[in-house]
């Protein structure tokens, strides 16, 4: 089995839809590369506990809010998918 990894380029009205559709039709895979940014930790927290998968989610900032979301999309997108972080 061959591994590739390709750009494909959706006009910026492009929904979620639109960029699963494509993918869909040619991938086994999907891996989308998140930050711990999507987690974090509350202000209080004094880090005695380490973030898992379990954790609840507390992005702090646009970004992690952003890839958050991302992740919620992926999860939602019928595709075989891994999430990094």
């Amino acid at each position: 089995q061959q591994s590739f990894c390709y750009d494909t380029v959706l006009p910026p009205q492009a929904s979620n839809g639109d960029t699963f559709d494509v993918l869909r039709s040619s991938l086994k895979r999907f891996v989308h590369a998140s930050t711990i940014g999507a987690v974090d930790r509350l202000p209080d927290d004094d880090c005695s506990n380490e973030l898992t998968e379990e954790s609840k989610p507390n992005p702090l900032s646009e970004y992690g809010n952003t890839k958050l979301q991302s992740e919620f999309a992926v999860q939602d997108s019928n595709l075989p998918y891994s999430i990094l972080s």
